[in-house]
């Protein structure tokens, strides 16, 4: 296998369709798509993905170490979808509630945290 200098992401939104992705919604790492990646010799890694700050630390890490020809990588980021998974999924009720999105969309939305980081930080302000 070649050991090109590219890392890939995925984005793991925790849903399949309407079904709740077990492999997001519980630890198991097993369900993971990154052990598909480990499964081909690729190092993997998962990371936060609402979190600006974890996977901006991680992204400069493998683009180094790819730029070094140590590549290639996998990151998976474990993400949330706000939205429905197509077109016509606009009433997401019967498979998520209102309070999860809501909770999801006030908590741990990557911009609010990032916000949250940079005035903690001083960098910004309110």
């Amino acid at each position: 296998m070649s050991r090109a200098a590219k890392p890939s992401l995925i984005a793991a939104s925790s849903w399949a369709s309407v079904t709740r992705d077990c492999g997001r919604a519980t630890p198991r790492r097993s369900a993971s798509a990154a052990v598909r990646a480990e499964a081909f010799g690729i190092e993997s890694h998962r990371v936060d993905g609402q979190d600006v700050m974890a996977v901006n630390d991680l992204t400069r890490k493998l683009v180094e170490r790819a730029r070094k020809g140590e590549g290639p990588f996998f990151m998976e980021l474990m993400t949330y979808r706000y939205h429905g998974h197509h077109v016509g999924d606009i009433n997401r009720d019967y498979y998520r509630s209102q309070d999860e999105e809501k909770d999801w969309k006030e908590n741990k939305d990557p911009i609010i945290r990032f916000r949250g980081y940079l005035v903690s930080e001083g960098i910004a302000t309110e």
